[in-house]
């Protein structure tokens, strides 16, 4: 892999990065959140067309159910308006992040990945 900034890395020709924790696939390229690590990635072999379909499917149901999840707190609205104010209200916008990481935890659990 060939790390392209301070939170962004490229797969290597032929791979692919995977979460650790299971098969979700993340794609060639990798763009760390604050509280993440490249050590929670892996690269592995680009799959067959049948593979990517199949876990396209199901990343797509995962960040459908993650929006869904955050939905229930947040209107798209009050999220751009928390983002907007990250620097002005960062107790606000924690509170936002967490919320949000919790969803995801949550909808991994649910979809068992």
């Amino acid at each position: 892999m060939k790390q392209i900034s301070e939170n962004t890395y490229v797969a290597d020709q032929y791979k692919t990065f995977y979460l650790k924790d299971g098969d979700t696939l993340i794609g060639k390229r990798l763009t760390l959140d604050k509280d993440d690590s490249i050590e929670n990635y892996e690269e592995r072999d680009i799959p067959n067309k049948k593979q990517i379909q199949s876990l396209t499917i199901t990343r797509k149901r995962y960040e459908q159910l993650v929006e869904k999840l955050i939905r229930k707190h947040y209107t798209a609205s009050e999220e751009f308006a928390i983002l907007r104010q990250k620097d002005t209200k960062p107790d606000e916008y924690d509170e936002y992040f967490s919320y949000c990481e919790e969803c995801k935890k949550k909808a991994k659990n649910t979809l068992k990945l």
